[in-house]
């Protein structure tokens, strides 16, 4: 299996999982030598504790067992399954378990994100423990101003400009690691979304959105002082918050109230 195909396998474990999914030795293995090693210095992946219960190769029945860990002399650890088969066990008994079929990784959407935010420059906080949520990433700017980038958890996709694009759409290996594709992004960037409809939105997803609107344009008037700053050194706030009101990132705000704004 390739690194591209151990990938999908992977983000659609995390999407089915709701957010989280753990992965045995025997699942990763057929990946290929090395493709956990890959994804787990891409950031998608991680160790996780042993595992606790496995099927058991003893026989044809396959059943799903747990397992006796015994620490031996010398740092040496013994792992064997009792066999659960009532017909099979004297002749079975215990059944060794190689240990480093224990291993298990994990990944999750907080894995994600964090790769994502990487791979877009954004400095992720990584505020939200829960998997099943959201995961804002920070702002990116585009022609149209700056806009929030939210990783959705069910389906598993990236919300960027009132878009909304399947995660493994965006992902793709390449020389033998995990990429994302920067120009679909800035495509979604690009497009010139209309204003949503009158649709019904709760007080609170209302005041959200409008925090989210306020802090780019914050933002925008941040950047536009900056490139002020270097175009006319050594002038004063008052000025550059003057320059900046003319501009169409000033939303009608007069040059005292983005005065106030900028640093």
């Amino acid at each position: 299996m390739s690194l591209s195909d151990a990938l999908m396998n992977l983000v659609a474990a995390v999407e089915a999982g709701g957010g989280s999914a753990v992965l045995g030795f025997d699942e990763v293995q057929q990946w290929g030598q090395g493709v956990a090693g890959q994804l787990v210095d891409d950031g998608l992946l991680k160790p996780y504790s042993p595992a606790q219960s496995l099927v058991c190769h003893g026989c044809e029945e396959r059943c799903f067992s747990d397992v006796v860990v015994q620490p031996m002399a010398s740092s040496v650890t013994r792992a064997f399954i009792i066999c659960e088969v009532p017909h099979m066990r004297e002749q079975m008994g215990r059944v060794p378990v190689q240990v480093e079929r224990l291993q298990q990784w994990r990944s999750t959407t907080s894995l994600l994100a964090a790769f994502l935010a990487d791979k877009l420059g954004l400095e992720y906080s990584g505020e939200v423990t829960n998997d099943s949520q959201p995961k804002r990433l920070g702002m990116i700017k585009g022609q149209h101003g700056r806009r929030w980038v939210s990783l959705m958890a069910v389906p598993l996709s990236l919300e960027l400009n009132q878009q909304t694009v399947p995660l493994i759409e965006l992902l793709f290996t390449e020389a033998g690691v995990v990429a994302l594709d920067m120009p679909r992004i800035q495509a979604m960037l690009k497009t010139d979304v209309p204003a949503a409809g009158k649709l019904y939105t709760s007080n609170l997803d209302r005041r959200e959105a409008a925090k989210a609107q306020t802090q780019a344009m914050y933002q925008d008037w941040q950047d536009a002082y900056e490139v002020l700053l270097v175009k006319h050194p050594h002038m004063g706030k008052a000025w550059y918050s003057q320059q900046i009101a003319k501009l169409s990132v000033a939303q009608g705000r007069d040059s005292e109230t983005i005065r106030k704004r900028i640093k």
